[in-house]
């Protein structure tokens, strides 16, 4: 008797996993299975619903690549759907279909279980920032406390290492145990630092902010990726191996480095928390006035409906009662907006809201009462009245934050301009008294007169190093680098009066000298923030009082950049044109035409920082689309700029210099030799209506790799088993 077997319905089953940067990216790791085989596989979409009317009904049908004579394989998907244009509270139902390759009765096909993309709403958003928000400040205000302790822990072990000849095993397992807090202190601030980079890319997705407010985020960003630097990391290892090595006197001068390197750390973390919360004001504020207009304009159209009485009277008391919630959330989030100014160490000018948000409210209520009672036309009035009261309170918190920003931005500009001022004036002191030690170094009551000018140099330096703190958690303009130098400056004129007090005035002259080149480094950056401020605060004038949309980037021409996608070859071109720049001016000296002035080196220290924003843009962009990587470790290159920039502020150009530079353009060919790889993909795939491919996640392909793992399993059946305990087998691992 011969038992004829049916063909059966391919199997399919399907994983999906969320991309950790954003929520319109997702990846779908499936298996399929069938007696023969399979002639195809697609991925299915259709909106269910949208905001934008020729989005609703829309749909799409996408292949997806799979091997046709193996019954049995593992299949993976990249859905993107900025590609669609899904905007919030959007829903979209998907699923794949799988069709056997029966040619014999005909493809038959099995559709996988249906799942539906829910895109959050905007009050969704709204609470993941603000849980977000809470979480990172909290993170950022704990680790500037570690740092603090860490400082004292630092005191009293140098305070060991003085009084001990030899350290012991306790001694030793106390720095350890120092070593290990400041690792997982970075790891700490690390992960808040990610975890704001990945709020920031989720909120823009669905909630997209303004130009200005943009640029000020990204550069919190870049501030926050320089606090965990390299040279910390290095110096752990040294201390680790002199601990090892048990050389006392080198480990006592590297754990001062240690204790300024963890001062700075405390500043600094100090300085990001007050920026982070004066960001998180103004996206606040600029949120309350967009949702103070919306509700006006929605208020107006429903005015006109009940006026001219369109619509039954519970459909409008309906539309009426969702603006008034809406609103009971602006009252809230106004609260809040003045909670947080009070929080600020230098809070705005914004008086608050009560009275006019009161008188909306009443009348929204007014205007509510009436429609239930079928007075259409007199509760037109009363909305007339809110929307009037909505508009008011938009254009006059708009008028207040802007003029609460020029007088800051006005009163930074003139404090910048004072403390330069200070700073050349104390290099003039500094240098008058270095001339007086070197005629005078034999102690004599003028010995003793130039060391006191000493101190009050360092007391007037230390005035200096406090205020630029000050502005430095104001203006996010002020580099970190910046308060770093002149710490380095007070360190040295601190050293510099020790070796005073020792009499041995040539050590107290190296330090003299290192402050000398501080004092210039500083006056050479701080020119090149005060021209910034200037072009900030011209562009800033000029846009006041014009609409958001028309408001102009510093710097920049809206109609042109746009839309404008930033792309590695263009970011290769502008980094070539300033190393010829730099080169010839190498060449320059070596014929003795004399090294370039603080004008040149400003310039091109500039350049650089524009060509590393340049990539910055492209590092992010290339995020939100879900193709970090694709380019290789911008990261990588962003960091070498950097390094480049601070040589170009501190006048370096030397050898070293050069090798920076050469590695950054064979970086950037790497870069743009991957951007052309993934365009001619692109080209090849467009046509078929598809995304281009994408790299495939670190954690997805360790999941792939697992599952391939077990397929070689099913190859090493013997062939007496196949094909039906082969089939088993496949069973048993789950397809």
């Amino acid at each position: 008797q011969i038992n004829v077997t049916p063909d059966e319905y391919p199997q399919i089953a399907v994983e999906k996993k969320e991309d950790s940067l954003s929520q319109k990216i997702y990846y779908f790791l499936g298996d399929i299975s069938d007696d023969h085989g399979f002639s195809k596989l697609t991925f299915h979409y259709q909106f269910t619903k949208s905001s934008k009317a020729e989005n609703k009904e829309k749909s799409g049908v996408m292949p997806v690549a799979l091997t046709k004579n193996i019954t049995s394989q593992h299949f993976y998907h990249y859905w993107n759907l900025n590609i669609i244009d899904v905007q919030a509270e959007d829903e979209i139902e998907y699923f794949f279909t799988v069709w056997d390759n029966d040619g014999v009765n005909g493809s038959k096909a099995t559709k996988s279980e249906v799942h539906t993309y829910k895109a959050p709403s905007l009050k969704e958003l709204k609470e993941q920032t603000e849980e977000a928000n809470k979480e990172i400040k909290s993170a950022m205000a704990g680790a500037q406390a570690d740092a603090k302790q860490m400082e004292k822990e630092i005191n009293s072990i140098e305070k060991m290492l003085t009084e001990k000849k030899n350290l012991d095993w306790n001694d030793k397992k106390k720095i350890q145990d120092l070593l290990d807090k400041q690792k997982e202190l970075e790891k700490k601030i690390k992960n808040s630092f990610d975890k704001n980079l990945e709020k920031n890319l989720k909120e823009e997705e669905f909630n997209p902010i303004q130009e200005d407010l943009l640029q000020k985020q990204k550069e919190l960003e870049k501030l926050m990726d320089q606090v965990l630097d390299e040279d910390t990391r290095k110096l752990l290892e040294k201390i680790e191996k002199l601990l090892q090595e048990n050389r006392k006197d080198e480990l006592k001068e590297a754990l001062d480095q240690f204790k300024f390197n963890e001062k700075e750390m405390s500043k600094e973390m100090d300085r990001m928390l007050e920026l982070f919360k004066e960001l998180e004001l103004e996206k606040k504020l600029n949120e309350t006035i967009d949702k103070l207009n919306e509700l006006a304009q929605k208020e107006k159209e429903l005015r006109d409906k009940s006026e001219k009485e369109k619509g039954k009277n519970e459909d409008l008391a309906k539309e009426q009662e969702k603006i008034k919630k809406e609103f009971e959330e602006v009252k809230k989030d106004l609260q809040d907006i003045q909670k947080k100014n009070e929080n600020l160490e230098s809070p705005m000018d914004l008086p608050p809201k009560d009275e006019k948000a009161q008188k909306a409210s009443d009348k929204l209520n007014e205007a509510q009462q009436k429609q239930g009672k079928g007075k259409n036309k007199e509760a037109a009035e009363d909305m007339d009245d809110a929307a009037e009261e909505m508009k008011e309170m938009a254009e006059e918190m708009q008028e207040e934050m802007e003029d609460a920003m020029e007088e800051q931005q006005e009163e930074d500009y003139n404090n910048l301009r004072q403390i330069l001022e200070n700073l050349v004036q104390l290099s003039f002191n500094q240098e008058k008294v270095m001339s007086g030690f070197k005629e005078n170094q034999n102690y004599s009551p003028k010995y003793i007169e130039l060391r006191q000018s000493q101190r009050k140099i360092k007391d007037e330096t230390k005035m200096v190093e406090d205020s630029l703190l000050a502005l430095s958690k104001r203006n996010i303009q002020i580099q970190s680098f910046v308060n770093e130098e002149i710490a380095k400056v007070n360190q040295n004129l601190d050293k510099s009066l020790t070796y005073l007090g020792e009499r041995t005035t040539d050590y107290a002259l190296v330090h003299q000298q290192y402050a000398m080149t501080g004092y210039n480094n500083l006056a050479l950056m701080l020119s090149e923030s005060l021209k910034q401020m200037q072009e900030q605060m011209k562009a800033q004038k000029q846009n006041k009082g014009k609409p958001k949309s028309e408001c102009k980037k510093p710097g920049g021409n809206p109609k042109d950049g746009k839309n404008k996608k930033p792309n590695a070859s263009a970011i290769k071109k502008m980094q070539d044109e300033l190393a010829k720049q730099m080169k010839q001016l190498e060449e320059g000296q070596k014929q003795g035409k004399g090294k370039p002035g603080s004008k040149e080196f400003a310039e091109m220290a500039a350049q650089q920082a524009a060509i590393r924003q340049k990539l910055q843009d492209l590092k992010r962009q290339l995020d939100k689309e879900g193709k970090g990587g694709s380019l290789g470790n911008l990261k990588k290159t962003e960091d070498l700029m950097d390094e480049l920039e601070k040589d170009l502020y501190y006048k370096k150009l030397n050898s070293e210099t050069f090798k920076k530079l050469d590695l950054l353009q064979i970086k950037l060919s790497e870069h743009e030799k991957a951007e052309r790889e993934q365009e001619q993909d692109n080209k090849r795939t467009s046509n078929q209506g598809q995304d281009a491919p994408r790299p495939i996640p670190p954690s997805i392909q360790k999941y792939l790799d697992e599952k391939k793992k077990e397929t070689e399993l099913l190859k090493r059946v013997s062939p007496e088993l196949q094909p039906y305990y082969q089939d088993k087998v496949k069973h048993y691992f789950g397809n």
